[in-house]
């Protein structure tokens, strides 16, 4: 089961609060689950209207003991747009006592023409309904003529709603009764909105009192700043309560403070608006300082007839309660004046807002200073609308001037239609010949379409749809001009139409680009059918036989004349909407249209030879099936395409006998090379040896000059035995029969790194292996591909002081992989790099760096086997980058 916790964010997620009558049940899980299961049920997803459910919450309120549901929900129909006024009047609202009371009600509810009406949008069958509600609440056992009127007239489903709703307000009231501590001051709804009520409607707080017990005791009287009641001499005659509550609780800032600058005390929104506390700014002058206060505009009245300033007079009348017994100054009394600024102030935290201040004297100090009230109306996003307003506009009348629109609206309660200046300018209108009627409109359009355009409008008024028309006008000069108009309906509460808006466009040149463009195709119609006439005869000339089949049917819908005559036929016109099967063997057929189908599922080329008997002749063809595409990219026939090549079967065989000629001749070198090197080591074994025999047993009988030629015969033989090795392992690798199966790359080229740096541990390298490259190909072949490279990299970084190899793949611009060893050493010169996989081709010397000249030759010859190639990239000094792909 959840947790109180986890019950608790689940309603402030739905209802982005949490109301105050829950609290009690936070103890108990189990209880605040089912507490709120009928809440959520039989309220909140009660469909019955918001604005009902609030309103009977506040009618059966007076029945609680304790105030909470009267003033919340009271505050709810605030949110809902009920005026303070209006929420008064529905508390003071007089309540049945018996059905007797609810005759008028009943006879209300049973007229015919209310039966069928919407009554969630008729104040007075709501009046009426809630009434009975009250009753079937109160009176339930003696409200049978009142439960009869109700349920036929709401139905049974919505009925037991209005039951179930009852049921659950009955329970509620029980719940919050036993709990005292509930109050309607924790609530959110009360916090947001209550002082705002009071202020509107001061009668409202009158009421809590006379009617609920409203107590404002519990407002921490610390809230008001304890110097103003000891500074004001009229601190005793205040209603100190009603004060603080509407003050301190008040959604805007206020400020009291004297007139000659110090400050008295500031509201909490004042604090919170603007991040400064009494203590930072004591004075005006400091506030002024600080807040960087800049005056827009200043306005001052007396008696003004303003209704904000009027507001503003009531709401500090209803604040400060003066008995007749202070004797004010009659001077302030007779012109006391309500100052009116519009002001920037810029917040603790650098933000600037801007204001509606009102300030006003109250009260003549003893002193001689006034005690003054200011409040202050945030106006910033009022000011930044504005802003926008006129950017909006601004974009607007550019909009309207480039397009050559203007507005027209047509009121259809009282038959008039406005048009601003561009309207009147496009429909050749001024005051001398338009009085704003409707009639007066029409008589604008030409008289060929002046019923035809009053038909379409009255039709798109009943069928409550957008109006989109274009006719005729005649200018002042006569000339005809052509117009579109383009409107909307406007709907009233009861979802009638009552007006339409919208622009009207001057569509003449559109119109004129219209008719010059019917006249550009009928001449491209004209050049079209050249063309395409010309296109037949180029078609025909051609060595090729071509056709056209369509997707939809599979019928032919061009071919050209050799591709007709191949069949038999006189001309290409005879196999127009035939069927492939009325021209192809059964046999071809079937395979022409299956991969015909591959083509339009793929979009894909077929690129094929054919081989196929025509006309009782042995033929064969290169072709071409392409898809044709719509602009959408949808495919809508295939181009078969044919090219006839008679001498191909003699080819093919000469390309066959060249090929098993050159095969025994590769063959034959292979063996050759084999046997060469093969036979090689024998007397070079014979010369390494007897010349290792002459320097063991006759170096003391040599002179210099004799040993220097020993030992260049030994060093030449040792070369020669390298060089046949390398030609035998050359050998080897054309020869070997490739086994296919997954290799670790990574694994292979660790172990051969781990080899050379034991070989050289002196050395000092750093050697990078991308892990997982596992590739298909042969293990032998592959081991000796990583060898010779990773070798060669070994060599030719023995000079520097750090070396570095790099083992990884590099993905290529076809999504496949290419295999990169990389190193800090010698490099070569990048124009040379052509000569690296030539036998015998070295691009450094013997004493720079030793080698045979055939180990990138056979990493060559390997890669080529595998189907794949190798290349590479270096500069001189900078290391070299050797490639290569599978």
């Amino acid at each position: 089961m959840p947790t109180n916790s986890q019950i608790k964010a689940e309603i402030v997620k739905k209802l982005g609060f949490f109301p105050a009558f829950l609290e009690p049940a936070m103890a108990t899980p189990s209880i605040l689950a089912s507490l709120w299961q009928q809440t959520s049920l039989a309220y909140y997803q009660n469909p019955l209207p918001t604005l009902f459910k609030e309103k009977l919450f506040v009618y059966l309120g007076r029945y609680c003991s304790v105030p909470y549901f009267v003033i919340c929900h009271s505050c709810s129909l605030r949110c809902l747009g009920m005026t303070a006024r209006e929420i008064l009047t529905l508390n003071r609202s007089v309540l049945p006592e018996s059905e007797a009371d609810l005759t008028e009600d009943f006879e209300y509810l049973n007229q015919p023409a209310n039966q069928d009406c919407t009554w969630q949008t008729n104040s007075e069958i709501e009046h009426s309904l809630l009434r009975c509600a009250v009753l079937l609440f109160v009176q339930s056992s003696q409200a049978k003529t009142c439960r009869q009127t109700v349920r036929q007239f709401l139905g049974l489903e919505m009925y037991n709603y209005l039951i179930t709703l009852l049921s659950y307000i009955s329970f509620i009231h029980q719940w919050v009764e036993s709990y005292p501590q509930v109050s309607y001051e924790t609530d959110r709804r009360a916090q947001l909105h209550l002082a705002p009520l009071l202020l509107e409607e001061i009668e409202l707080a009158e009421y809590f009192q006379a009617n609920q017990a409203f107590s404002i005791n519990t407002l921490e009287k610390s809230q008001l700043n304890s110097n103003f009641l000891k500074e004001s001499p009229v601190h005793t005659n205040l209603c100190q309560e009603r004060f603080r509550l509407c003050f301190t609780n008040a959604p805007f800032p206020m400020m009291i403070h004297r007139s000659d600058g110090k400050i008295l005390h500031l509201n909490k929104s004042w604090q919170e608006t603007t991040g400064y506390g009494l203590e930072e700014i004591p004075t005006l002058t400091e506030w002024i300082r600080r807040a960087d206060l800049k005056h827009q505009e200043i306005v001052r009245s007396l008696n003004s007839n303003l209704d904000h300033e009027a507001t503003f007079q009531r709401v500090v009348n209803s604040l400060l309660n003066l008995p007749n017994k202070i004797d004010l100054n009659s001077e302030l009394e007779e012109t006391t004046v309500t100052t009116r600024s519009e002001v920037t102030v810029t917040t603790r935290h650098g933000e600037k807002r801007f204001w509606e201040l009102f300030s006003t004297p109250v009260a003549q100090l003893n002193d001689g200073t006034e005690l003054m009230i200011s409040m202050a109306k945030d106006i910033t996003n009022l000011i930044v609308t504005e802003t926008e307003l006129l950017e909006t506009n601004r974009r607007l009348e550019l909009v309207l001037g480039a397009s050559q629109s203007g507005i027209w609206h047509w009121n259809l309660q009282t038959n008039l239609v406005k048009l601003d200046s561009r309207a009147l300018t496009i429909l050749s209108l001024s005051e001398h010949n338009f009085d704003g009627s409707y009639a007066s409109f029409l008589q604008t359009i030409h008289h060929e379409e002046r019923q035809s355009i009053d038909l379409a409008a009255i039709k798109a008024v009943k069928a409550q749809r957008d109006l989109e028309i274009e006719y005729r006008i005649v200018d002042n000069y006569h000339n005809i001009r052509w117009v579109k108009t383009i409107a909307k309906p406007i709907n009233d509460l009861a979802n009638r139409v009552v007006a339409m808006i919208g622009v009207v466009i001057d569509i003449t040149q559109a119109k004129q680009n219209e008719t010059q463009i019917q006249k550009l195709d009928r001449y491209l119609e004209q050049d079209l059918v050249q063309s395409l006439d010309e296109l037949k005869t180029i078609f025909n000339a051609l060595p090729y036989y071509l056709l056209v089949m369509k997707r939809d049917n599979l019928r032919i819908s061009y071919c050209n004349q050799s591709f007709a005559a191949s069949l038999g036929f006189d001309s290409s016109e005879q196999l127009l909407g035939k069927k492939i099967e009325e021209c192809f063997s059964s046999e071809y057929r079937e395979q022409f249209l299956q991969e015909s189908e591959q083509v339009f599922r793929t979009g894909k080329i077929i690129h094929q030879l054919e081989s196929r008997i025509l006309c009782e002749e042995f033929y064969q063809f290169d072709t071409y099936k392409i898809p044709l595409t719509k602009p959408t990219g949808e495919i809508y026939a295939i181009l078969y395409l044919a090219c006839d090549l008679p001498d191909l079967i003699a080819v093919k065989q000469a390309l066959s006998k060249r090929t098993i000629q050159l095969e025994a001749a590769n063959r034959e070198l292979e063996s050759f090379s084999y046997s060469v090197s093969h036979d090689l080591q024998a007397p070079l074994r014979a010369i390494n040896g007897f010349s290792q025999v002459m320097w063991e047993r006759y170096q003391e009988q040599l002179d210099d000059q004799g040993k220097h030629y020993l030992q260049r015969i030994r060093a030449n033989s040792y070369r020669m035995a390298e060089l046949i090795e390398a030609l035998l392992q050359l050998s080897r690798v054309t020869r070997f029969q490739m086994q296919c199966v997954s290799v670790d790359l990574s694994a292979i080229a660790t172990e051969i790194i781990a080899e050379l740096k034991a070989r050289q541990s002196h050395r000092h390298l750093e050697a990078i292996v991308e892990p997982n490259l596992v590739v298909k190909g042969d293990p032998r072949l592959l081991r000796i591909v990583l060898n010779n490279l990773l070798d060669n990299a070994w060599k030719y970084t023995a000079h520097q002081a750090k070396a570095k190899i790099e083992f990884k793949a590099i993905p290529q611009n076809d999504g496949n992989l290419a295999y990169c060893i990389q190193d800090n050493g010698a490099g070569f010169e990048s124009h040379l790099v052509d000569q690296l996989f030539i036998p015998f081709q070295r691009l450094h010397s013997e004493t720079q760096f030793p080698g045979t000249g055939i180990g990138l030759a056979t990493v060559g010859r390997i890669i080529y086997r595998h189907g794949g190639k190798v290349w590479a990239q270096a500069s001189p000094d900078s290391g070299a980058k050797f490639y290569f792909s599978l």
